[in-house]
């Protein structure tokens, strides 16, 4: 949204150097892969989820089921366990969805995101995932990872020129 571009845009002119949302990096993962409605896991009380909805939709990206641990105690998120993150993706997940997103960056899924895309043959994104790619992204870095999903993994392929300049006419 304009709030977040606003924000990193005054990030990066007060730091002298390029600046990046983990909400920006989510919104613009998605979109990239052509995502329009996504299952979401978060550890967030309903008030937040609110908040994260609101985001998605104001980005064009309907969110079709969430799944939340319903904790209100940030220190609570981290203790999370990567099997459990699991279990909740499992329970959340639709058919309906282009993709599974889980929020937050203290959660512990950038473990298990290749698993579940193998699982559930279908892409899913993680909070930290999505920021790591998007300061690679930023950086012009290939990591050569091969064990945190196929967002990372599309690092080190040659992006798509979409541009309406760049499009043959029929």
């Amino acid at each position: 949204s304009s709030w977040n571009a606003e924000f990193q845009k005054e990030l990066s002119e007060i730091a002298g150097v390029p600046a990046i949302s983990t909400s920006g990096a989510m919104a613009e993962a998605l979109k990239l892969n052509n995502v329009r409605k996504v299952d979401v896991v978060t550890p967030y009380v309903e008030t937040t989820n609110e908040r994260l909805r609101r985001y998605l939709e104001g980005e064009g990206i309907t969110v079709n089921n969430l799944g939340t641990f319903d904790m209100l105690d940030m220190f609570d998120h981290a203790r999370i366990q990567p099997t459990d993150v699991y279990q909740k993706v499992m329970e959340t997940v639709t058919d309906e969805a282009d993709a599974v997103f889980i929020a937050c960056t203290q959660v512990r899924a950038l473990e298990i995101v290749d698993l579940l895309e193998k699982d559930l043959r279908k892409p899913v994104f993680s909070a930290n995932q999505a920021s790591f790619w998007k300061v690679f992204d930023t950086l012009g870095i290939d990591p050569k990872l091969d064990n945190h999903g196929d967002l990372i993994r599309s690092l080190g392929k040659p992006k798509l020129d979409v541009s309406p300049a760049n499009r043959k006419s029929a």
